[in-house]
């Protein structure tokens, strides 16, 4: 009988595909044991986050993530929204490239393996699955359905008659940013007719915090720049 061995990857062969570096080479040394908490056993990941996941009135969530305090080691006691993005990619193995992947990168199955990934994390509150949204792609064919389907599984974030306030994150690839009335417009990929709006003072922060990630993604077609931002 085959299992997963949660943690065993150091232990391979480096030429093994199996093989994971020590956590201190991949940046998640200061993270784990106190902002990630691995069960051994069986192998969930305890996350501790550093932005809430909810607000009541109109008080605004902190933008943990998004200036300021995003670094993945800015606090090693919790993980900023930066730091949740990374951890997702590594433990969905897309930051590692194999012949498997050739002709495969195509979002429905990067969205398969973080979807897959969030599965094996919990949060307080309740598990990263629940409150994670990653568009599926989208096909004219089947935009109503689509469409439905994404109503559904954002329908937890819309506000209630009373209480705080659900948020939720979306993960989702940059398509632009376009000016909009009173400030712009961010548009996610496979996800046409939904925009986040955002207002000259924050997109003014997010151009210069992120400089050099939209210098690269303006320079360069192929590239590919990808969002994490609260939805609620």
């Amino acid at each position: 009988m085959v299992k997963r061995m949660p943690l065993s990857g150091g232990s391979h062969d480096p030429s093994c595909s199996s093989y994971e570096p020590p956590d201190d080479l991949s940046g998640l040394g200061v993270l784990m044991g106190s902002a990630i908490q691995v069960d051994s056993e069986s192998g969930m990941a305890a996350l501790m986050l550093d932005f809430r996941l909810s607000k009541v009135g109109t008080r605004s969530v902190p933008a943990a993530g998004a200036v300021g305090s995003n670094s993945v080691v800015g606090d090693t006691r919790k993980l900023s929204l930066r730091g949740l993005l990374h951890y997702l990619w590594h433990e969905a193995e897309l930051t590692v490239w194999t012949s498997r992947w050739a002709g495969k990168r195509h979002w429905w199955n990067i969205r398969w393996h973080l979807v897959e990934a969030a599965g094996q994390m919990t949060v307080k509150g309740g598990a990263p699955s629940e409150i994670l949204f990653v568009p599926e792609p989208f096909r004219s064919a089947d935009k109503i359905a689509i469409e439905q389907r994404r109503g559904q599984a954002l329908a937890p974030a819309l506000p209630p008659k009373s209480g705080p306030r659900k948020l939720m994150i979306l993960v989702g690839e940059v398509k632009e940013f376009s000016p909009a009335r009173g400030g712009h417009k961010l548009i996610v990929k496979h996800m046409p007719g939904f925009v986040f709006l955002l207002d000259e003072s924050l997109h003014r922060r997010l151009q210069t915090r992120f400089e050099t990630e939209m210098a690269l993604w303006s320079a360069d077609e192929a590239s590919h720049l990808v969002a994490m931002p609260p939805s609620g």
